[in-house]
């Protein structure tokens, strides 16, 4: 009827204060987005958010009452918060350190014009998007979120754990593990795999992908180019760095994936520790290095589209 659809279009004209506290979220960019997983809603209605709510996240502030729920919501829009304005405070076209930038050089009459990089650690971060892997992460990051549930009071798992809360600082586990964070998950899944396949055997779960010897392999090339990953952006991180030092930092690295990618088709795992465990499991023949070495060409491609700015 046109009193409905009048309901729904007034509804879906703002984010309402309330859900924040009733659904843990908020409103990122004109669309509301889950507090807990980061997903965004389809829809800016109140039945799309509590569906997703109640589906994936109702058991975990049921025992809160509203000023914790509150207080927790503020926490996450926070974090949030500070994830957003770290590349705009840099970058914005009007506001930003580099649009003050020149119009300071400007006004003090300096002749020529500042060139702007994006943030060279952000673009590294950014390549490992092209490996195109995510499935793997993704079964990997629910296993875990499984065994936190499950698990606690399972021996080989409690150090893991505690390995992991110390490394996210005692924030909420994400949904999804940041790219480049999640080396030692990754690492440690890979090493307690059998494991954790009879861990989730007895809790009556399907192991038949954590099985699998593709993705197995597939985790293990993942663990190995992850950690040369997560390598090149510690050396990019700290102060007093130069960005000509940097960037000689994100050359030498594409100058050894070169070598690494030539002695992947030739199935040397000399650099890749956890693919040659799996080739002792296995046969040479089972073992994707083609594919791995195509994925290493797609990263080098990624490696000259991101970093073309800096070849100036």
């Amino acid at each position: 009827s046109t009193m409905a659809k009048r309901k729904v279009d007034t509804e879906n004209r703002g984010f309402q204060t309330r859900w924040e506290s009733e659904y843990t979220s908020t409103e990122v960019a004109g669309k509301p987005a889950c507090l807990l997983c980061g997903e965004s809603v389809a829809l800016m209605k109140e039945y799309n958010l509590r569906r997703h709510y109640e589906t994936k996240h109702a058991d975990k502030n049921k025992n809160m009452d509203m000023e914790q729920r509150l207080q927790k919501v503020e926490e996450f829009k926070r974090g949030l918060k500070s994830r957003q304005d770290r590349a705009p405070a840099m970058c914005g076209h009007r506001s930003g350190l580099v649009a003050r930038t020149r119009e300071k050089m400007q006004k003090e009459n300096v002749i020529g014009d500042l060139t702007a990089y994006h943030w060279i650690t952000h673009q590294e971060s950014l390549c490992g998007k092209a490996l195109n892997m995510e499935h793997v992460m993704s079964t990997i990051t629910r296993t875990v979120n499984f065994i936190r549930a499950k698990g606690l009071n399972q021996r080989q798992f409690r150090a893991f754990l505690s390995e992991l809360e110390m490394e996210r600082g005692g924030l909420p586990y994400p949904t999804e593990v940041r790219w480049l964070h999640q080396g030692k998950v990754l690492h440690r899944c890979f090493e307690l795999c059998e494991e954790i396949c009879l861990f989730l055997d007895n809790k009556g779960k399907d192991t038949t992908q954590l099985r699998d010897k593709r993705f197995l392999c597939e985790m293990a090339f993942l663990c190995d180019i992850t950690s040369h990953l997560n390598a090149v952006n510690l050396q990019l991180q700290g102060r007093g760095r130069v960005i000509s030092d940097m960037y000689r930092t994100v050359k030498a690295f594409q100058t050894k994936r070169t070598l690494w990618e030539a002695q992947m088709r030739k199935e040397n795992l000399s650099h890749f520790p956890s693919c040659q465990t799996m080739t002792d499991q296995l046969s040479t023949s089972v073992f994707l290095s083609a594919e791995f070495a195509d994925k290493m060409s797609e990263l080098a491609a990624e490696f000259r589209h991101r970093f073309a700015d800096f070849e100036a």
